[in-house]
């Protein structure tokens, strides 16, 4: 392992951490990172996650659907985080369309982390429903993702060493990061306000209770951590 990657490894865990605090979507360190996983997945076990077809041609599923689903598609192949559809198609979701973003989630192979994270970013800066903060609570409670190229497998020392260890950690965990962080952004405007929809913010809560049972340790504790500190906005 070169000193240019270790030091590229630290630099990719400050970056995610100032994703985690400013709750923005992934900093251009961190979908390197990403890219680096999605190569891994493909050479792993993992597959290509385009190689699985989109559930666009159901019955079920509306012209209106099909295109929301093509462009997540489009946007999965290139990469690009930064795709303005993000924030033009993917804004003001029904609940049939986070539905659909929800049955993509799991249809995806597990080594997806970036997809993944993804989707549960777009649902994630929309709490309004039951069904979307159950959802965090179903990522945040998944289970541990033991390497890039197969979450069943733990990586060989030659494949992933302790200079990169951080970075990787940050990586294998990025969707359930995700789901904190959609819920503390919602608890810190209502915080901030002094406002907020306390439904919303008792399911929020209930979600972060949900989560400290996460197999994964760091998960468990950011979540009890967030459950304490907001505890207060419970109704």
């Amino acid at each position: 392992m070169t000193r240019k990657f270790a030091a590229l490894a630290v630099v990719i865990a400050a970056a995610f951490a100032v994703y985690l605090w400013r709750g923005s979507r992934q900093p251009l360190a961190v979908r390197a990172i990403m890219a680096r996983a999605a190569r891994a997945a493909e050479s792993g076990g993992g597959g290509n996650v385009l190689a699985r077809p989109l559930p666009a041609s159901s019955p079920a599923v509306s012209d209106g659907d099909r295109k929301l689903l093509s462009d997540l598609k489009e946007i999965f192949a290139s990469k690009n985080d930064n795709d303005p559809r993000l924030d033009t198609e993917f804004r003001n979701l029904t609940s049939a369309e986070k539905e659909l973003l929800r049955q993509q989630y799991r249809a995806l192979p597990p080594e997806s982390l970036n997809e993944r994270g993804t989707i549960v970013f777009l649902i994630g800066r929309e709490l309004r429903t039951p069904e979307d903060f159950a959802f965090l609570t179903e990522v945040g409670n998944q289970p541990v993702c033991l390497s890039l190229g197969d979450c069943t497998k733990e990586a060989q020392a030659s494949e992933e060493s302790m200079h990169e260890e951080a970075a990787v950690s940050v990586t294998l965990t990025y969707p359930q990061r995700v789901a904190l962080k959609s819920l503390e952004n919602l608890l810190s405007r209502a915080q901030h306000s002094g406002g907020g929809d306390p439904t919303q913010l008792g399911m929020a809560l209930n979600a972060l209770g949900a989560m400290t049972g996460s197999p994964v340790s760091l998960i468990a504790q950011k979540a009890a951590e967030l459950q304490s500190r907001y505890a207060h906005l419970r109704h």
